[in-house]
């Protein structure tokens, strides 16, 4: 089973799985990412499927705040010799 990223439709998680017609599963009982699989024939290798994992519908955690927080540069009092050497 190998992941692909490049063919996310609008609106789909982007883990994209190209998995075997036979129905190969992997270690842990396979396909554990967002929803339900949907099966769409692909032309990447004669034999496979493109499985397009949907969207989960809930959130299990808030999702994570990533803003930048802007603020002005504290003095450097650790490091008073460095401040005599370079001025």
């Amino acid at each position: 089973m190998s992941i692909l990223f490049s063919k996310a439709k609008s609106g789909q998680c982007l883990w994209i799985v190209c998995d075997a017609v036979e129905g190969s599963r992997d270690l842990f009982g396979g396909r554990r990412v967002c929803g339900a699989p949907v099966s769409q024939p692909t032309s990447y290798c004669i034999g496979h499927r493109l499985v397009v994992y949907e969207r989960s519908q809930t959130a299990h955690k808030p999702p994570l705040e990533f803003t930048l927080l802007r603020r002005p540069p504290e003095p450097e009092t650790h490091h008073r010799d460095l401040t005599e050497i370079f001025g």
